[in-house]
């Protein structure tokens, strides 16, 4: 009896004809890969992190910027220590319940600090 009690299958690629055309097979990961993107822009992420300059203002422009959204969570990179640790104190319930206001639709459930 050999070691695997199953049968191993055979990963070998399957040897393509000369009239199979590669686009029949791209099709496949395309329609894939719409749908991905349609999820990442349902999020409505340009917007978001436009909106998140629009709500801190003109005075923290410069120490923040808003990195990403991504599974529903915003990631800011911050430069200072002293505002980092200020807007981990914060509220983040009114930070998001601001975004929401300021775009319709996006899908934010958390803001993320980074220090850097």
């Amino acid at each position: 009896m050999s070691f695997y009690s199953q049968k191993i299958p055979n990963f070998q690629r399957k040897k393509l004809s000369r009239t199979d055309s590669p686009i029949k097979q791209a099709k496949y990961f395309l329609r894939d890969h719409v749908v991905h993107l349609r999820k990442i822009l349902a999020g409505r992420p340009q917007e978001v992190i436009e909106a998140w300059y629009e709500i801190l203002g003109k005075k923290y422009n410069g120490m923040t910027q808003a990195v990403g959204l991504k599974d529903g969570v915003l990631s800011v990179k911050v430069r200072n220590a002293s505002l980092y640790a200020v807007l981990k104190q914060s509220s983040q319930k009114e930070l998001i319940f601001r975004i929401h206001s300021a775009v319709p639709g996006a899908k934010v459930k958390e803001i993320r600090f980074l220090l850097g």
